[in-house]
């Protein structure tokens, strides 16, 4: 082999390595950045679960809240006479009317479960 062949041979070998070191760089990387987002995703699924959690029991706490309220107005329309007891059969009917309309419209998608590609 001549002068030229040996450095075109070593040139080339150091540019291989060259190489597969960048490759071995490049999925080092990638697998950081996979880990980084799955965090990421994890941590936006608790986040979502949290406040579809906190909604749904302010939801029922009005709920219950409402209906306390329904049952002591009936109890009164109940014990009522006359003009009495038809103001307070037309309070329990604004006030569930009313509760109907705060309910949560199911516009919204529940989270699915993690997804298993992890």
């Amino acid at each position: 082999m001549g002068k030229k062949t040996k450095k075109v041979a070593s040139d080339l070998a150091a540019l291989k390595a060259e190489v597969a070191l960048l490759k071995k760089e490049v999925t080092q990387l990638r697998t950081e950045q996979d880990a980084k987002l799955r965090a990421e995703l994890d941590n936006l699924h608790k986040r979502i679960n949290s406040e579809l959690e906190q909604a749904k029991q302010g939801a029922e706490r009005e709920e219950k809240k409402t209906k306390g309220k329904v049952l002591n107005l009936e109890h009164r329309a109940a014990r009522a006479k006359g003009e009495l007891k038809a103001g307070a059969e037309a309070r329990t009917a604004r006030i569930r009317r009313k509760a109907a309309s705060l309910r949560p419209q199911k516009d919204y998608e529940e989270p699915e479960e993690r997804p298993s590609v992890y």
